[in-house]
């Protein structure tokens, strides 16, 4: 294969750059890359979780996982997710 133009070269660098920033940054804050929600609701965040709706109200009802009320919807951080199971894996 012939070697690239240097301008093309430097394109491709800089692109395999942006890629790799992308790519730090969505390892470094999963619940903001796109199409990841920042709140989800009750449910969704059960599924997250691996528990039943049920314990997730539970949760929500003991202070244990923070929740907004948006509109008549009841929603979960999803950073509040992340937190919740870091402390459970803190012990």
């Amino acid at each position: 294969m012939a070697p690239r133009p240097e301008p093309v070269q430097r394109l491709a660098d800089a692109l395999a750059d942006v890629i790799a920033m992308a790519v730090e940054r969505a390892a470094a804050n999963p619940t903001a890359t796109p199409g990841h929600a920042i709140a989800v609701g009750i449910a969704d965040a059960a599924e997250r979780l691996g528990v039943s709706a049920v314990t997730v109200k539970r949760l929500v009802a003991s202070g244990e996982l923070p929740s907004v009320l948006v509109g008549d919807r009841r929603l979960i951080p999803a950073s509040a997710l992340d937190a919740f199971i870091a402390q459970k894996l803190a012990g």
